[in-house]
């Protein structure tokens, strides 16, 4: 057997929560907490809640009378889907309205839930008479919410006045109540173990401490996918539209946090760690990656909020551990501190991301910047904001590959060649898909370039001649290559030269299985370093309209 074991997991996609979504109803909660391997059977939400350990986030009441007619309405053969609404119920159907649009609002509405956050946190704020209030009124039974609806067939149906919302976060609360609250038994000794064994005691979450700050957070998460969906949709996607996006979400954070103070949310940031690093032990893997997630969330509105950097939030949490982890965790205010934990988790994300990828891409923009003819330059900071636009994507669509390519020919580090071809390949198809989505069309590299170039890339490809965009093996590559660095017509100096051939070489001799290595590999490595690069920026340029 190797040495070398890879183990992929799978992760279900109904086990990541999402920013657009704050909240659930139950029943898609518990198919959520299923997915996650946390143990909830159909009623136990019903079961916390009676026991005052756990509660909805909120309680929708719809009268029965309006349940009656939206029924008679859905199966009228003369005027189907209408019925009157009385005036009073008429914040319930707009609140209804918009929760089933919650994450594709436009218009006035999108500013709004953008100001003011999602219609459930606004009708809690206005204090919406349908919404059932858990201080005022006792626990009910949720089965008698249920009301003759309407019959079909002689049969009478039932539905639920009431539809229940909890938020991703409370699965947190839900394990951890699970643990407390389990006990086990021998069945021939009758000797009880696990959390809960000493008493019948019921066990409370100290988690629910948190709860405003996961609110914030969410809320948070939910404004900003808004304000981001919104600029990926209508905006032109030029600087100033980034621009105003990133002051309004620093608005928004500003606004959010208010109430807190940096230290509260620093011993918050330091709990989520905490159920990380539990959840990671156990090897509850789903769950450590919400947690995780999670983290990410608050970072980015701490970021947001206080202008702080990633680097800067890190020592914060390690506080007085600050650069002692080998002294190992400490405890500070009832939360146990992991030193070092945060930079560890996202070493490639947040923080090599602004100080080491972003000077590799600054040093790749000025080398192909000053290959180009005066007439031809670029804007100085269009590398910043390509970097702003990569760094909304998933950390190793993109910025890894760049690292690893530039590491292994600039730096010391060592890597496979399968590895790294895998990297150059992997740059090829990321420049496809965002040239696609620049142009709104999804297409092969060729028909990228022709919508971007025009009659230039039909030009350039006449000047060097024949097909040079197609290899089937290492030689013809070699040779191609080549050709388009040598050729007179290569238009070197110009955005739209060499380096678009090159990647469309290197696209496709990929794409039948191709792969340079060794000496091929380490000889070609910076030119196609830069070429590469280099036609991600001319396309970005094109993109942009500068």
């Amino acid at each position: 057997m190797g040495n070398n074991v890879n183990i992929k997991i799978k992760i279900p996609s109904a086990a990541s929560s999402k920013d657009s979504e704050p909240f659930m109803e139950h029943e898609r909660f518990l198919k959520y907490c299923k997915a996650n391997h946390v143990r909830a059977p159909h009623d136990s939400l019903e079961k916390y809640e009676k026991n005052g350990l756990l509660y909805p986030c909120v309680r929708v009441l719809s009268p029965r009378e309006l349940l009656r007619r939206i029924f008679r309405a859905d199966y009228s053969k003369k005027y189907p889907g209408q019925y009157n609404v009385r005036k009073e119920w008429l914040p319930l159907v707009d609140l209804d309205k918009k929760i089933s649009m919650a994450g594709l609002l436009i218009g006035d509405e999108l500013i709004e839930a953008i100001e003011f956050g999602h219609p459930l946190e606004r009708a809690i704020e206005s204090k919406n008479v349908f919404l059932f209030d858990f201080k005022k009124h006792k626990f009910k039974a949720w089965k008698s919410y249920k009301v003759i609806e309407g019959e079909s067939g002689g049969v009478k149906l039932f539905k639920s006045r009431a539809k229940h919302y909890y938020s991703p976060w409370k699965i947190f609360h839900l394990d951890d109540l699970g643990i407390l609250n389990t006990v086990k038994s021998n069945r021939v000794t009758g000797v009880k173990s696990g959390w809960g064994a000493i008493s019948q005691e019921i066990y409370s979450t100290k988690l629910t401490e948190f709860d405003c700050f996961f609110k914030v957070v969410a809320s948070f998460s939910y404004r900003r996918s808004l304000l981001r969906g919104d600029y990926n949709t209508n905006s032109k996607r030029r600087r100033v539209d980034r621009d105003k996006l990133a002051k309004v979400c620093v608005a928004v954070a500003k606004d959010l946090t208010e109430g807190g103070t940096y230290k509260e949310w620093v011993r918050f940031l330091r709990k989520l760690i905490e159920i990380h690093e539990l959840y990671r032990s156990e090897e509850k893997i789903l769950l450590s990656l919400e947690a995780k997630a999670w983290i990410v969330r608050t970072v980015i509105l701490l970021r947001n909020a206080k202008k702080i950097s990633f680097e800067q939030i890190c020592d914060d949490v390690s506080g007085f551990l600050k650069g002692k982890s080998r002294l190992g965790n400490g405890l500070e205010d009832g939360v146990v501190i992991h030193p070092g934990r945060l930079e560890e988790m996202f070493p490639d994300e947040t923080y090599d991301v602004e100080e080491n990828i972003g000077w590799m891409l600054e040093g790749a923009f000025e080398h192909f910047n000053k290959s180009l003819s005066k007439d031809e330059h670029l804007p100085s900071g269009l590398w910043k904001d390509l970097l702003d636009e990569l760094k909304h994507e998933p950390t190793g669509t993109v910025l890894h590959p760049i690292r690893k390519m530039h590491a292994t020919y600039f730096g010391d580090e060592l890597w496979r060649d399968d590895e790294l071809w895998d990297a150059i390949t992997r740059l090829t198809i990321v420049i496809e898909e965002y040239g696609g989505k620049w142009i709104g069309k999804k297409k092969k590299l060729d028909g990228i370039f022709k919508t971007f170039f025009k009659s230039e890339y039909e030009k350039l490809q006449r000047q060097v001649g024949g097909n040079v965009k197609d290899a089937s093996d290492t030689k013809e590559f070699l040779e191609k290559l080549k050709k388009i660095q040598t050729s007179n017509g290569g238009s070197f100096g110009k955005r739209c030269g060499g380096h678009i051939l090159v990647t469309c070489l290197v696209r496709n001799f990929s794409a039948h299985g191709g792969r340079l290595k060794g000496k091929h590999l380490s000889e070609n490595l910076e030119v196609l370093y830069h070429f590469l690069l280099g036609t991600f920026f001319a396309m970005y340029a094109c993109h942009e309209n500068v």
